[in-house]
């Protein structure tokens, strides 16, 4: 049967979700429709104010029309750049080829221009039956058609502003999906990509339909080596795959660090790909829940401050002719009034907790120091983050899950273990000797052998936190860091035991008792599953 290709699968499997998912097609209208508002709204605004400066001189306000599109100008360039980060989002994430992406901006910054320019030419049309129609003058078109034409105005603006407003919402959800997918661990999602493309080409080997992890990845390794051979070695990756392909796969399982990924390897490597696979999946599904809790909250507020404007507006503009504020006693007004103190006075009561949800929404979706399945140090405990809230958010320590409220964790110090390039850890040891700082210095000559000599270790370590605990009895602390393919628990515990053994060795032919005998040495020791629990950079999943 014939096997999709490594990149229309893996479009298929990190697909964006539909907040943040754009065409051409779609963003070339998206273009135009926000040009067109934004220049109606925007130089509509403009236009009344100077038509109310300018009562009975109307000329200034065409002059006016062309600084307005200057200032306009600016901020739409500022739109476009935004627009650009938004692309780039979708080209890193979804896997899209730079070509496509290029295209996107391309459409999305002609369409722009076209808005504008468009809605300039009506813009000034609009202008000219204003200036030289005035109802008190009896020249150019028809008294008739300048009514017309300012109802036909009013109109416009309430519909672009209106409008306007509901469209940069929806930029804001566009960009808050950017930084929410890309600026939150960009590199982890640029590696976790380029880590399942590889998988996904060897993927290609498996002719026959099959959902076990295990055995996909035995007939893989098979295809690879040979149906009879217990090991695979660089050259028999690079009959199969490129160089670079080859040389990143041979990292990836290469656990032991020998040159040769065996069955078992390849096989653990395999099944810890294919988690990170699914645990990217399920990232983005819990993120587009966070971008649509934060869209239906912002949709309300649009809609009563559109509600608000509109009412304002259709009752100054239609009803009393726009030369004169509304009475006091117009239902519209005591509409308007009314919403406007029922608001104030709900900001007052609740302030607070108005306060709160701007200060965690700012914190969710600008800030972001962690991300959903990081590890993180807070307050002498190890959480994992389990997801987001606009008011609170779920960890889970252990078996139990525990909410913790925005407002409280963002005021406190948070360490994220999960963006660490090595597996740090430590344990303490307990020297016996009667000459304690010779047994030291030869403790440390024997660490710097150890971690130069040992690729499968960080060679810069720690040894201190130094304690006398009683007469010829010291005690130290050792940290050191590994370096392990997505941190994979029984690699950890076996690389740990083989440091602990290694010291403990050369810590027992060191040490000297008191009485010249052989007191040999204690190094204790700390549960492999606090440990991992314990330690930077570890991700469960």
């Amino acid at each position: 049967m014939e096997q999709p290709g490594p990149d229309t699968q893996h479009d298929k499997d990190t697909k964006l979700p539909r907040h943040y998912e754009s065409t051409p097609k779609k963003l070339f209208f998206m273009g135009i429709l926000g040009g067109v508002l934004l220049c109606f709204g925007c130089l509509g605004l403009f236009m009344c104010t100077t038509e109310a400066l300018n009562r009975e001189k109307r000329a200034p306000a065409g002059a006016f029309v062309f600084l307005c599109f200057i200032l306009l100008a600016a901020f739409v360039l500022a739109f476009l750049l935004v627009s650009v980060k938004i692309n780039k989002c979708y080209k890193t994430f979804a896997n899209l080829p730079t070509a496509y992406a290029l295209k996107q901006n391309k459409h999305l910054l002609c369409a722009s221009v076209s808005g504008i320019i468009l809605s300039s030419v009506v813009k000034l049309i609009v202008c000219f039956c204003l200036v030289y129609n005035h109802p008190g003058e009896q020249r150019g078109l028809p008294v008739v058609f300048t009514e017309t034409t300012r109802v036909f105005k009013m109109v416009v603006e309430i519909v672009s502003i209106t409008a306007g407003v509901f469209a940069l919402k929806g930029l804001f959800i566009s960009y808050t999906g950017y930084l929410l997918h890309r600026t939150s661990g960009r590199g982890d999602v640029r590696y976790t990509r380029d880590v399942i493309s590889i998988i996904d080409k060897l993927d290609m080997f498996v002719e026959k339909e099959t959902t076990s992890v295990k055995e996909k990845s035995q007939i893989i390794f098979c295809a690879i080596a040979g149906p009879r051979a217990e090991m695979l070695v660089f050259s028999d990756l690079l009959s199969r795959l490129s160089e670079e392909d080859a040389s990143q796969l041979m990292m990836l399982f290469d656990t032991d660090l020998d040159a040769e990924i065996t069955k078992s390897e390849f096989e653990s490597g395999y099944a810890n790909i294919q988690n990170e696979k699914e645990k990217l999946q399920r990232t983005t599904r819990k993120k587009e829940r966070i971008v649509a809790n934060l869209d239906s909250f912002l949709f309300i507020i649009c809609a009563v401050f559109a509600f608000i404007f509109v009412v304002y507006f259709v009752d100054t503009r239609m009803f009393q002719g726009g030369d004169k504020s509304p009475p006091i006693d117009s239902p519209l007004v005591g509409i308007f009034f009314g919403l406007t103190t029922l608001m104030v006075s709900t900001m007052a009561i609740h302030g607070q907790i108005f306060s709160t949800l701007v200060a965690s929404i700012s914190h969710i979706f600008f800030v972001r120091p962690f991300d959903i399945g990081d590890i993180i140090s807070f307050e002498s405990a190890y959480y994992k983050v389990h997801s987001f809230g606009l008011i609170h958010s779920v960890y889970k320590t252990g078996e139990k899950y525990v909410v913790i409220p925005n407002s409280y964790i963002m005021n406190k110090p948070v360490e994220n273990l999960s963006k660490s390039l090595f597996y740090h850890g430590s344990f303490p040891v307990v020297i016996r000797a009667k000459d304690l700082q010779k047994a030291v210095g030869e403790l440390k000559k024997a660490l710097e052998a150890f971690f130069s000599g040992n690729k499968k270790f960080k060679k810069p370590f720690y040894l201190g936190e130094f304690a006398s605990t009683q007469e010829n009895t010291l005690s130290a602390t050792i940290q050191y860091a590994l370096t392990c393919t997505y941190k994979d628990r029984p690699v950890i515990a076996e690389r740990e035991d083989e440091l602990k053994l290694y010291i403990f060795d050369k810590l027992s032919n060191l040490a000297e008792g008191a009485n010249g005998e052989k007191a040999g040495a204690q190094i204790e020791t700390i549960p492999i599953s606090s440990l991992q629990s314990q330690s930077q950079g570890h991700q469960v999943s």
